[in-house]
């Protein structure tokens, strides 16, 4: 394996030009941010299955419980895309199931992972509630790929947690090339302990009970709902005052190695962010620096301090 992460994307947003109208919709974050860190895999799906560029625009149509793909103006009898998008989709992720995540066009009929505009057979909209039959069949494939649209991404604390998901889901595809065992799986999670309390602290309870395994069930069954409980929690935004309270949890450990008026300056430094005065990145870089002089590898080797590349910038701006 690559030390860069694989990702899928549309390929209108690696600015290929395959969109109905021949254009693209190229996203500077993926091909001058994320692309720092990732191989991408693009696909355009509509051109996946033979449709021409340009092409008709298309349209999700519900028909009772049935989604239907048709041409957007003139639907031609009979002509309906649904299958052959799913059936993409499917092969797609056959083809690579080693995927890190996905980042899927908005809006899409074929690609839009979530509120895509669903018709009515007689032509007026039925809701906002849809979701692109190509996207859908990738998150049928692998329920827990990290994936995200591009227009999400455009917000900075999504786009942080975009970039948290993947890194932790590469890790656990990393670990299940070897067999697990109890003891795997709790050196695994235990430097991602703070990082999913800053998410959900219901879901960090609920891991912490289960890694517990006091009904001693089998660490297959174990690990399934594990990772299904890590991935689902760091879905959650974590904001100011969830990364307040870590950052005070935290501080519990440093009490051990620097005196009153460090401590006195952490805690005002989590005043400031906690109040919007600051980013993130401000308390963790003087937590960092009084980090050093710890010989506590548990507290040291938490990824909260750095979930995701430091180039990145993303930690500035929430």
């Amino acid at each position: 394996m690559t030390s860069k992460l694989k990702v899928g994307i549309s390929a209108c947003l690696m600015g290929q030009k395959v969109r109905f109208n021949a254009g693209h919709k190229r996203s500077d974050f993926c091909e001058r941010v994320l692309a720092t860190q990732a191989d991408f895999i693009p696909i355009c799906p509509e051109v996946a299955i033979g449709l021409p560029v340009p092409r008709p625009a298309i349209r999700l149509v519900r028909s009772e419980d049935i989604i239907k793909v048709v041409p957007s103006q003139e639907p031609s009898e009979g002509v309906d895309y649904a299958q052959a998008l799913t059936d993409v989709g499917r092969n797609f992720m056959q083809r690579h199931p080693d995927l890190d995540g996905f980042v899927f066009m908005n809006d899409s009929p074929s690609c839009g992972p979530a509120n895509v505009k669903t018709y009515r057979t007689n032509g007026y909209q039925a809701d906002k509630k849809g979701v692109g039959l190509f996207a859908l069949a990738v998150q049928k494939a692998n329920p827990l790929l990290p994936f995200e649209d591009a227009g999400r991404l455009n917000d900075l604390v999504i786009r942080e947690n975009f970039m948290v998901r993947l890194s932790v889901y590469r890790q656990w595809r990393l670990l299940n090339n070897e067999s697990l065992t109890m003891g795997k799986l709790i050196k695994f999670y235990s430097p991602y302990k703070y990082q999913l309390m800053a998410h959900s602290q219901s879901h960090y309870r609920a891991v912490g009970k289960l890694l517990a395994n006091h009904e001693r069930l089998p660490v297959d069954n174990v690990a399934v709902k594990f990772i299904e409980l890590l991935m689902d929690g760091l879905k959650k935004l974590a904001d100011r005052k969830s990364h307040s309270n870590v950052l005070l949890h935290l501080l519990g450990y440093f009490k051990r190695f620097v005196d009153a008026e460090d401590r006195q300056e952490l805690l005002c430094a989590i005043d400031q962010y906690r109040l919007g005065v600051t980013p993130l990145v401000a308390p963790l870089t003087l937590f960092k620096h009084h980090l050093k002089r710890s010989s506590d590898d548990y507290l040291r080797n938490q990824t909260y301090w750095a979930p995701h590349a430091p180039e990145l910038g993303l930690r500035s701006f929430i």
